[in-house]
């Protein structure tokens, strides 16, 4: 079980989505940072508030280009989250 918000504001939120997609039977708990990124993935939106709490860090490292081809995924991995 994860307790949502991997998408946290730091520079290595790829990565973590990209290890939690590897286990199995993962119960994710939608957070509300993971809400912000989905939106964020989806259509472009960037709530301020997200911003003023990490979100410009998940946004640039989303666009290192070893993360830009696999956006797509980890936006259904997000969508897929249950809500609490």
């Amino acid at each position: 079980m994860f307790l949502g918000d991997a998408v946290d504001g730091w520079p290595q939120s790829p990565e973590c989505v990209e290890e939690l997609r590897q286990v199995e039977n993962l119960v994710y708990l939608l957070g509300n940072h993971d809400v912000w990124a989905i939106d964020w993935l989806a259509c472009g939106e960037k709530p301020p508030m997200w911003l003023s709490q990490g979100g410009r860090a998940t946004i640039d490292a989303y666009q290192r280009d070893e993360w830009v081809g696999k956006q797509a995924g980890h936006l259904e991995f997000l969508r897929q989250a249950r809500h609490y």
